[in-house]
């Protein structure tokens, strides 16, 4: 897969998992840096190169990784969107696809799961392909809008939802899959959200559909094997589900 890329989202402060000292990423689950998965799953898939945004007690995850790896900086925390701006110098010219992950949600993940999104991403000849999973508690993650004819519209964040959409399993899981050209002719075109004044990813959808850029997705066949880690009970059970996996 020399053709792509992958950026993996690591700048995160992640306040509610009480991160001071090191970077959320680099929290342990299963006796390793949750981020170790992450950078194994790259390996396994044979990515032709992998950049690594850093930004809050980046040493913390450099330490963890290593020099083989490219490093971009998110000097202040912008959103997701800005981060993969910071990212998007460091692809290689050759580079044709970009797949971005984030480095704690991802440590679940088949390397038979990625490779569907990019398998489908690649067939359907699309410019963005999304994997959502469905959850029976989708709790407040961001809810996976479809038309009548079944096409990805919108990705509604939990708090924008009413209620018949807050009814809605199926989630996104922030990986994705671009094309470089969509990727770096529409990043950006993200406006800065006007409450947190950070830059979405997840506008990026938004801007395929307006600019008549073709979608797909890929449904998460198994969906423990998305786990958001966002404070210490979800760090807790993902902890015990990877040391159950690993048994």
């Amino acid at each position: 897969m020399n053709h792509i890329n992958a950026i993996v989202l690591a700048a995160g402060k992640g306040t509610r998992l009480n991160s001071t000292g090191k970077n959320k990423v680099v929290k342990t689950i299963g006796g390793r840096p949750m981020i170790s998965y992450t950078a194994d799953l790259i390996k396994q898939l044979k990515i032709g190169k992998a950049i690594i945004v850093v930004g809050f007690q980046s040493d913390s995850v450099k330490k963890v990784l290593g020099p083989s790896y490219t490093y971009a900086v998110q000097d202040a925390p912008k959103g997701t969107g800005h981060a993969v701006k910071r990212a998007i110098s460091h692809l290689d010219p050759n580079c044709q696809d970009v797949l971005v992950l984030n480095g704690d949600d991802s440590a679940f993940y088949q390397s038979q799961d990625i490779n569907k999104l990019i398998t489908r991403h690649q067939k359907q000849n699309s410019d963005m392909t999304l994997l959502t999973v469905v959850k029976k508690d989708p709790g407040q993650l961001g809810r996976i809008i479809r038309d009548q004819t079944n096409d990805i519209t919108a990705i509604v964040e939990y708090k924008n939802t009413n209620q018949a959409q807050k009814q809605i399993k199926e989630v996104n899981t922030a990986t994705y899959c671009f094309k470089k050209n969509f990727l770096t002719k529409y990043i950006n075109h993200i406006q800065k959200n006007p409450i947190s004044k950070e830059y979405y990813l997840t506008e990026m959808l938004e801007i395929a559909v307006k600019n008549h850029q073709s979608v797909s997705a890929v449904i998460l066949k198994d969906s423990n094997r998305f786990q958001g880690i966002n404070n210490l009970s979800e760090l807790k059970k993902a902890d015990n589900l990877k040391l159950n996996e690993l048994k």
